[in-house]
C-alpha cells in the first residue's frame, strides 16, 4: 500500500475530547504496531470510555477515581499516550488516554480484528482467528503490549493510530460497560462501544 493511501494517523488534538466521544470514533480505527517480529495491524471493533461524569454522577469504575497513583500514572498525560495495566496478574489491558493532561480519562481498547500480520498474532495467540483478538487482555497479546508499554505514546514511533470508518452494514451498538460490578454508579454507564453488522 502506498503511502498517500494510508489512512491518517490520529492526533493528539483529536483525541483531546472526552473518553466518551473518543470511545465511539475510535470504532473501526487501525493499530498499527511493529515489533522485532513485523508489523501487525487491527482494526478496533469494541471499546469502552473511562473516566469524566455521566448525568452528574462521576465515573467511580476509572482507575483514576481516587485519584493519581504510580500505577494511573498515565492517564494523566496528554492524549494519545497508552495506560497498559495487568488484570488478575495474568491479563494486560491497553487504553488509550483522552483529554486534557491532568484530566484522567482514557478508551480501552476491548476487541478488535487481525488485518494484518496474522501469522505472527498465531504465534502470540496460538487459538482460534476469531479468538485472536476478541477481548482486552487478548487484544494487548497480539499486540505483544505489556505494562512496560505503560506511558508511551500511541502515536508515534513503532505504534500509532490511524482513522477508519464504518463498512457497509455496520452499526454501533451501545451498552453499559463489562465487569465493573464494583462500581455504584459507573456500571450503569452507556460507555460501552460495539461494532455490529445488521
Amino acid at each position: 500500500m502506498r503511502t498517500a493511501d494510508l489512512p491518517p494517523r490520529w492526533t493528539t488534538a483529536e483525541l483531546a475530547g472526552d473518553a466518551v466521544t473518543a470511545a465511539r470514533a475510535l470504532l473501526g480505527s487501525y493499530i498499527w504496531r511493529r515489533t522485532a517480529a513485523g508489523l501487525v495491524i487491527l482494526r478496533i471493533t469494541e471499546t469502552e470510555a473511562y473516566g469524566g461524569m455521566h448525568d452528574g454522577r462521576p465515573d467511580d469504575a476509572s482507575h483514576a477515581h481516587r485519584g493519581k497513583t504510580a500505577r494511573n500514572a498515565p492517564m494523566f498525560a496528554a492524549a494519545g499516550t497508552l495506560y497498559v495495566y495487568l488484570v488478575y496478574g495474568l491479563h494486560h489491558c491497553a487504553n488509550i488516554v483522552t483529554g486534557s493532561p491532568g484530566t484522567p480519562a482514557a478508551v480501552l481498547l476491548r476487541g478488535a480484528v487481525v488485518v494484518h500480520g496474522e501469522e505472527i498474532v498465531a504465534a502470540r495467540r496460538k487459538t482460534s482467528p476469531r479468538h485472536y483478538a476478541d477481548g482486552p487482555g487478548k487484544l494487548s497479546a497480539a499486540l505483544a503490549l505489556t505494562r512496560s508499554d505503560s506511558g508511551r505514546s500511541a502515536l508515534q514511533g513503532d505504534f500509532c493510530l490511524r482513522h477508519g470508518k464504518l463498512l457497509p452494514g455496520e452499526t454501533v451498538r451501545v451498552t453499559p460497560r463489562r465487569g465493573i460490578d464494583y462500581a455504584e454508579f459507573g456500571r450503569e454507564f452507556p460507555w460501552r462501544f460495539q461494532l455490529s453488522v445488521r
